[in-house]
């Protein structure tokens, strides 16, 4: 398992690339314990009956992004269309990159820069500890619903769990059978952990509020997209072009 994550994958990428204004705010966790007393066959059907269906699903939040050298605060706007692209635009009072990505491909403008990047998904990889992540994963975590298949998983004390060669991973789900924690660790030093919370119900389907990022390989980089408004239509566009002018960095 293994690939973008930050935007979960490319969010982070973006507000690396551009850089801003700085502060000093720290991580808090606030994810409540999962119900130890549900069944494993009920926990699964509670998630597969949650998973969210839609054409596009357009996402607007605040943005935080913090490593070593404190946080960087803009606006996301994401757009998706189920299971075909995920589409970025972070905005620091003015547009400063917009990113897309596919089932192939990532594509990244930094406007402040004018600089782009253009890579295979696959490429993307070394910026999370999570192996095999594709993007029908990443818009699954978005969604607030576990990345892979849970019928293959152990299932303990209300945690879902499995180990591979490349790591150890865990989930936990609500009563309403939305994550509230998903977290994949290769070792102490490489890592990543996804935490949910702030749940509520758009267009029949329970979306999360607020998604905190964690990825550590070894540096410690965290994303957070809070305050999440959803709106979902039948058809949109997902704008991408590189400008002229515009340095490739690979």
């Amino acid at each position: 398992m293994r690939t973008a994550l930050k935007s979960m994958a490319i969010l982070g990428l973006c507000i690396v690339l551009f850089g801003g204004c700085r502060t000093g705010k720290k991580a808090v966790s606030t994810v409540p314990l999962p119900d130890t007393t549900i069944t494993q066959s009920k926990a699964i059907a509670l998630h597969n009956a949650a998973l969210a269906e839609y054409q596009w699903l357009r996402m607007n939040a605040r943005l935080a992004f913090t490593d070593a050298g404190g946080t960087v605060n803009a606006t996301a706007r994401i757009k998706m269309r189920q299971d075909s692209v995920v589409w970025l635009s972070v905005t620091a009072l003015i547009e400063a990159a917009r990113a897309i990505v596919d089932k192939d491909s990532a594509q990244l403008i930094n406007r402040l820069k004018r600089e782009y990047l253009s890579l295979p998904v696959a490429s993307l990889r070394n910026l999370t500890g999570i192996e095999g992540l594709s993007l029908v994963a990443v818009q699954r975590l978005l969604t607030g619903s576990n990345p892979f298949a849970v019928e293959g998983y152990q299932f303990s004390n209300g945690i879902f769990s499995r180990t591979t060669p490349q790591g150890k991973e865990e989930f936990t789900i609500n009563p309403q059978g939305k994550l509230l924690s998903y977290s994949f660790k290769v070792s102490e030093n490489k890592g990543a952990r996804v935490e949910f919370d702030g749940y509520k119900t758009v267009g029949g389907r329970i979306l999360p509020g607020r998604i905190v990022v964690e990825a550590k390989q070894p540096e410690l980089t965290r994303v957070e997209l809070s305050e999440i408004d959803y709106t979902f239509v039948e058809d949109d566009q997902a704008p991408f072009s590189v400008p002229q002018g515009y340095t490739r960095l690979r």
